[in-house]
């Protein structure tokens, strides 16, 4: 969130609340005629983008039903996104998860198109482990690796990891009929931030 604290805190830092974000508007301290708005060749080199972004729309923008609003949102939110890229030259992008939301999408595509490396999370729910990938349409690299040097090979459950092996028992046991309680309570309590914070085991 971009609360009045945290910007006194880290004064070098843009904050855009999620929300906003999704609806479309810019950070606070900007306008989207700070941007040049796309032109031809962007719209076209996005074209795929473009088709799955109006469709997405359907969750959070159901009650928009002419496809001229919504292109005009894509344009709008694709001046600004494409515009804060070209304006800060990031060198990569985390994200936390698989992009979903309209913004982390367009964000997304926009970091392939512009060569901008991108670093995506994709947590497993297995303790505090997540998959890394660079590009989430493809398999992740560092998983293809030990699924083939372990191909063939024989496990028992004392080859695991403790945190591994703890949810392996539960997994298995005939008692069990409960989804992961501890992290669903666990999640209930965290904020974006405190996800954040939490140590990733690749």
């Amino acid at each position: 969130g971009s609360s009045k604290v945290k910007r006194n805190k880290f004064p070098d830092i843009i904050f855009h609340d999620e929300f906003e974000a999704q609806d479309g508007k810019p950070a606070e301290g900007f306008k989207l005629s700070d941007f040049v708005p796309p032109g031809e060749d962007l719209i076209s080199q996005l074209y795929k983008t473009e088709s799955l972004f109006l469709t997405m729309m359907n969750k959070h923008f159901d009650w928009m039903h002419s496809v001229d609003e919504r292109r005009h949102l894509y344009y709008n939110m694709l001046q600004y996104w494409h515009g804060v890229l070209k304006k800060y030259k990031p060198g990569i992008i985390i994200f936390l998860s698989v992009p979903h939301a309209l913004f982390s999408y367009l964000i997304y595509e926009l970091a392939h198109l512009l060569n901008i490396k991108t670093i995506v999370f994709d947590h497993i729910l297995i303790s505090d482990r997540s998959i890394l990938y660079t590009d989430f349409r493809k398999d992740s690299m560092a998983l293809q690796r030990a699924l083939q040097r372990n191909q063939n090979k024989e496990f028992s459950p004392q080859d695991l990891e403790d945190d591994l092996r703890e949810h392996y028992k539960l997994r298995t046991n005939p008692n069990y009929n409960n989804a992961l309680p501890h992290l669903t309570e666990q999640l209930k309590e965290f904020t974006i931030v405190q996800r954040m914070l939490v140590k990733i085991k690749i």
